[in-house]
């Protein structure tokens, strides 16, 4: 508890300790639980007690993040059993650890979105918005995310309008319009 308020009290000792635990190679090594979870607690800490240098730093991780989910899911798509062939017992292993790491990187990019939603920090719009069209698993996360924060962004409206016009899963169709019901 004694550290944590020294954390809160001055956190620019710990900004490139946090910043460090942020990196690709650090969330692909975290395969426990716990190491996982600090990774995690890192990014809601930068968010929560860093400044813009911080936020712009995490503005970076989330795209770095959503190329490496992008190449995931299309390594995942390629290799999924259902393609025809049956992997092998060890190929078995290796699909599973990279859903595993999908999962970890989506996981991470949601909290993310989530801590910057918490904020009311905007600056995501322009990274997240073209991604709606294409990124099914996310979708959902990113409108919770400009619900918190693009309300009243005339860009944001129209483009999510947009998407309500469109057809689209049922539950994404009811996230939309509690959005534009909800003021």
């Amino acid at each position: 508890m004694e550290a944590w308020e020294e954390v809160r009290r001055n956190p620019k000792p710990y900004v490139p300790f946090l910043k460090a635990r942020l990196s690709l190679e650090r969330i692909e090594a975290a395969r426990d639980v716990d190491r996982f979870r600090g990774i995690l607690n890192a990014a809601l800490l930068l968010i929560r007690l860093g400044g813009n240098e911080e936020r712009a730093f995490l503005v970076e991780q989330l795209k770095q993040l959503h190329q490496r989910r992008d190449a995931l899911s299309t390594q995942v798509k390629e290799r999924a059993p259902g393609r025809g062939a049956s992997p092998a017992p060890r190929g078995e292993d290796a699909f599973k650890e990279l859903l595993g790491h999908r999962g970890r990187v989506t996981q991470l990019e949601s909290a993310i979105l989530r801590g910057f939603a918490e904020a009311g920090d905007p600056r995501l719009r322009d990274t997240v918005l073209p991604r709606l069209d294409h990124d099914q698993d996310m979708r959902d996360r990113y409108i919770e995310y400009f619900e918190a924060t693009g309300r009243e962004d005339p860009v944001v409206r129209a483009r999510l309008k947009k998407l309500l016009e469109a057809q689209g899963s049922p539950v994404t169709e009811q996230r939309l319009r509690h959005f534009f019901e909800e003021k």
